[in-house]
């Protein structure tokens, strides 16, 4: 198990202090450099990444902006609902206790025993002719509802603000999409310099082929309430599918409770320009201002001047025989 699968493990246990565990954890391998790819084509960024670096501000976008649709999402992993009661053991136990009294008990706890037990006992429950027309009846009447279950939590979702960084300096498919085709930037951050509530806020993305399913967490810890940790909400901004894994990411992520204006606000009571907008918060400044390639010679211009008065180091990416090289100006 590499030390992301216990950070994973640890972040969703119930162990007492689990959750300050999983951030001492997270500490203990942070990279010591982070990057941050940013494009330079439009006025309004250029004006917000020299005000960003001279103010120590970092932007974090809504996640509802950024370009993967299932970004700080939960997806259903089945269109059956049978697939989300099979191995809910505590509703089996419930669903018994609710509804032994109104059926003959052998021929219901025979149903529940069976390896179809959903199907079969809600043959029973539905006065069905079939299990397969239970099944669908169960389909019709719940999976809705399971649908609206994960709609409310990724509303949820929705109300985190996310920055992005990388691992990773030189990867090409970085700065042809996020620094606009080597036209852009990336900027350098010292973590060691980062605050503790800077680095708590610095999650490490988890790259899987399937993202997880809030609706089934929920039925398999079924009458476990003490399983819906608060923590939870992170640890479901933190997953992407495995075809962003060249990212290498690493992600700031912003709950409103840390926000002062916001924190005392319910999804439904948030202002609609909070939800669809990013906002500015105080960071640290870059410890190296690392230009793209194709960069513009008025923009490195007016970057070199700040490096120069922020005294932070600058250099520019090179195309050279042997792939990107950094060097300095």
């Amino acid at each position: 198990m590499g030390w992301k699968d216990e950070f994973v493990a640890v972040l969703l246990s119930n162990q007492q202090d689990g959750f300050k565990k999983a951030l001492e954890l997270k500490r203990q391998n942070l990279p010591a450099k982070l990057y941050r790819y940013r494009p330079l084509i439009t006025q309004q960024q250029n004006t917000r990444l020299l005000n960003s670096i001279e103010e120590k501000q970092l932007y974090c976008a809504s996640s509802r902006a950024l370009n993967d649709p299932f970004e700080s999402r939960s997806l259903l992993s089945s269109s059956k609902a049978a697939d989300y009661f099979t191995n809910a053991a505590n509703f089996r136990i419930a669903l018994f206790e609710q509804l032994k009294e109104y059926f003959d008990e052998n021929e219901f706890m025979q149903a529940l025993n069976d390896k179809d037990w959903v199907s079969k006992t809600w043959q029973l429950v539905c006065d069905c002719p079939s299990p397969q027309q239970a099944a669908q009846l169960l389909d019709d009447s719940i999976m809705p509802q399971m649908e609206s279950v994960l709609d409310s939590w990724n509303n949820i979702l929705g109300m985190m603000k996310v920055a992005s960084f990388s691992e990773r300096m030189t990867c090409l498919p970085m700065w042809a999409h996020y620094a606009e085709n080597h036209c852009g930037v990336c900027l350098e951050f010292d973590t060691s310099e980062l605050s503790i509530l800077g680095t708590n806020c610095l999650f490490p993305v988890n790259y899987v082929d399937e993202l997880p399913d809030i609706v089934k967490f929920i039925m398999e810890n079924f009458g476990s309430q003490d399983r819906l940790l608060p923590n939870m909400t992170f640890f479901y901004c933190i997953n992407k599918l495995r075809d962003w894994s060249y990212e290498s990411e690493w992600r700031f992520l912003l709950h409103p409770g840390l926000h002062p204006e916001m924190r005392h606000f319910r999804y439904r009571e948030m202002p609609q320009d909070y939800l669809n907008s990013g906002i500015s918060i105080n960071f640290i400044k870059p410890s190296k201002i690392i230009l793209g390639n194709r960069v513009e010679q008025s923009i490195q211009s007016e970057l070199m001047e700040v490096a120069r008065k922020q005294n932070i180091a600058i250099s520019k990416m090179a195309i050279t025989p042997y792939g990107l090289k950094e060097e300095q100006l």
